[in-house]
């Protein structure tokens, strides 16, 4: 038994060169097959294949629906070998509505926000006009003037009147100088009074951005506090320093630059850049308006 054993031939497998044929044919019929598969896209909502079909991508003798049950349908179609002309305005159309939509939002906003940033500056403007003491010209005092303005929005910002906020102003203060420096007493009163001016430039009230100019309030506000330990004719030059920067910063705010005053209070600088901003707006729907317009009569 062991003897037929060992004289039995060995078993042969399948030759390795047969396998690598079969394989190949495999590999080749899977290619055939997925050269011959057209491309496919999911889409999870049907508000998705609308889309689709709204921008002319789809082929129309290819777009099926089926209702499967009352509340399920399956939609199936197939892409367009190519993006048309027709894809492509619609597209167009759909793109500028947009704009549209988002610059007339942009702009409604603007308008909302304008009214309440324009009570801000006749507020701070009216706090000026306090504390420095300016008259109001016989036309009013032009804070932001009619280049501003556009068709059916009056932009334009003049104080004609004060509210009487019982204040001393930096015209009075420069005035009592010469009196209040000539005694002790008087000037402890008149720095007093100066100390509060400053404080009342440096408040929310008037709202001045700048930063140099609230470091330079700051300063003077410290100089002035500090002032009252030195002696008279120390205290006399911080005070008499002290009103001239108040006058150089008055100067300096009712300065008008690009048709607009105070534009270093926080009020009017705001007010200001939203008016460019509302201009430029108005700019743009004209032309998207005009292009749109254009666009829906290609597609309609």
């Amino acid at each position: 038994m062991g003897d037929d054993n060992k004289n039995k031939p060995p078993r042969r497998g399948l030759p390795g060169g047969f396998l690598l044929i079969i394989l190949a044919v495999v590999l080749i019929f899977y290619s055939f097959q997925s050269m011959n598969k057209d491309k496919a896209g999911k889409v999870s909502f049907s508000h998705q294949v609308e889309h689709l079909v709204n921008l002319d991508l789809l082929h129309k003798d290819s777009t099926k629906k089926i209702a499967l049950n009352d509340n399920l349908v399956t939609f199936s179609g197939k892409f367009n070998d190519r993006v048309t002309d027709n894809a492509k305005a619609r597209y167009r159309f759909l793109e500028l509505l947009n704009t549209n939509n988002q610059l007339t939002l942009e702009q409604a906003s603007l308008e909302k926000n304008l009214q309440n940033y324009r009570s801000g500056v006749e507020r701070s403007a009216d706090w000026f006009l306090n504390l420095s003491g300016i008259s109001i010209p016989s036309r009013g005092y032009v804070v932001v003037n009619s280049s501003y303005d556009m068709p059916g929005s009056d932009n334009a910002v003049v104080i004609r009147s004060v509210t009487d906020r019982q204040i001393m102003s930096l015209k009075e203060i420069k005035s009592n100088f010469r009196v209040a420096s000539s005694t002790p007493a008087q000037l402890d009163r008149y720095g007093s009074e100066l100390r509060t001016l400053v404080q009342s430039f440096r408040s929310p009230n008037l709202g001045i951005g700048n930063e140099a100019m609230k470091q330079q309030l700051k300063d003077m506000d410290e100089a002035v506090f500090n002032a009252r330990d030195y002696n008279l004719p120390e205290r006399t030059e911080v005070y008499a320093s002290s009103v001239n920067q108040l006058q150089g910063i008055v100067d300096e705010l009712n300065q008008p630059e690009d048709g607009v005053r105070l534009g270093q209070l926080r009020s009017v600088r705001t007010y200001k850049q939203d008016l460019i901003r509302y201009r430029q707006i108005s700019e743009e729907l004209l032309t998207n308006s005009a292009q749109l317009d254009n666009a829906r009569g290609q597609v309609a």
